[in-house]
């Protein structure tokens, strides 16, 4: 097992700018971010995009290791009347007048849904309470589900994007080198070894 450098190991475990700076982390690391695009070569509708957000957010916030689920179905946006308050973009499967206006603003624009409406975003977190153990097989589960996706949706493509989903890839890759190709490889060296023995063996008797 790889233990990586953490720069804040540098101070006792007491210091106060190590303890800040661990809490820092716990709170706001962005290494547990992650995010799901949606695309298609076509506009989606405003339909699509609600019930495909809806559906996506509904399957992850199925897992206790996954939290702040956000999207188009469920992403609001502050206003102010009396008061403020949050307001969703969507009502009944549709954009409000006023969703659709806060959508081109410069804080929401290309953040949530796509100027050409042919790719939105999901973003989520994987809880700091998440084993390590249990990140990779989560990610799998999800991988599945959303490989799952184009056949109820025609057209569609999904990605997951984000540190630990990258890693999970990453460690797949590698389990299948160990597993398949580093096994194949041994052999056909083994096979070189063996026909170069023969070869010398035969060279030896001629002569």
């Amino acid at each position: 097992r790889v233990t990586p450098f953490e720069v804040q190991r540098l101070l006792p475990t007491q210091h106060p700018a190590r303890m800040a700076y661990e809490n820092y982390l716990r709170k706001f690391d962005d290494g547990r971010s992650s995010y799901i695009v949606v695309q298609k070569q076509t506009p989606f509708s405003e339909q699509e995009i609600h019930r495909i957000s809806t559906e996506i957010g509904d399957f992850l916030e199925n897992f206790a290791g996954i939290t702040d689920v956000a999207g188009p179905h469920n992403a609001k946006y502050f206003a102010f009347t009396d008061g403020f308050e949050l307001r969703e973009f969507f009502a009944d499967e549709k954009l409000t007048a006023e969703g659709r206006k806060r959508l081109s603003s410069e804080l929401w624009n290309k953040m949530l849904i796509a100027e050409n409406f042919k790719s939105f975003l999901l973003r989520f977190t994987f809880a700091p309470s998440l084993p390590l153990k249990d990140e990779a097989p989560l990610i799998k589960k999800l991988q599945t589900f959303l490989d799952s996706l184009p056949t109820k949706y025609p057209g569609i493509e999904t990605h997951a994007l984000g540190t630990k989903i990258a890693s999970a890839a990453f460690l797949e890759e590698v389990r299948f080198n160990l597993q398949i190709i580093t096994p194949v490889l041994l052999l056909l060296i083994g096979l070189i070894f063996f026909v170069l023995y023969r070869s010398w063996q035969i060279l030896a008797w001629n002569f």
